[in-house]
């Protein structure tokens, strides 16, 4: 393979690693203490009642109104975790399709494609967490999925014929 890949895989690895720094270093989400101080004060909830105070922040994850307490280091997280999960994912996939495809068929490597799917893992891992955070309607998730879907068959059927070719030459 290239330098570049390589070069992908370094940023894939770099990226992972600075995501679990900011994970084990935030202890998950960040919550804005001092918001989410003022929100249990401004509900005068006793310190001893924990069961309206995890009824009340579960009423935060149903309402969607929690991703007013995350602070921006949980955003970071996600934009690092992902984009590194999506390059490692872009260099597996070429490395499957020249292992498996290109060296024993003679046909090109097919990096648009590796590049187009690792977007989809991309958009599917961020909405993922954004559904851990901020409740999406069941609507919009399927139909992100299912957009996702037609495109990739829609390439998939009007690929060019230059792909489906095999160098018979040699």
């Amino acid at each position: 393979m290239s330098r570049l890949n390589f070069l992908i895989f370094c940023l894939g690895i770099i990226l992972l690693s600075l995501s679990c720094f900011i994970y084990l270093g935030n202890e998950g989400y960040d919550l804005s203490k001092e918001l989410l101080d003022e929100y249990i004060t401004s509900l005068n909830i006793e310190v001893n009642d924990v069961g309206r105070l995890e009824e009340e922040i579960n009423k935060l994850f149903e309402t969607g109104k929690f991703i007013d307490f995350i602070g921006r280091s949980y955003y970071i997280f996600v934009f690092t975790f992902v984009l590194g999960i999506s390059s490692l994912f872009y260099i597996l996939h070429l490395y499957v399709d020249y292992y498996f495809f290109v060296k024993n068929k003679f046909i090109p490597m097919r990096f648009i494609l590796a590049t187009r799917r690792s977007i989809y893992v991309f958009l599917l891992m961020s909405l993922y967490f954004t559904n851990k955070v901020y409740i999406l309607p069941m609507e919009f998730n399927v139909g992100l999925i299912l957009i996702l879907l037609v495109v990739e068959v829609f390439f998939l059927t009007f690929r060019t014929n230059t792909e489906n070719v095999v160098d018979k030459t040699i």
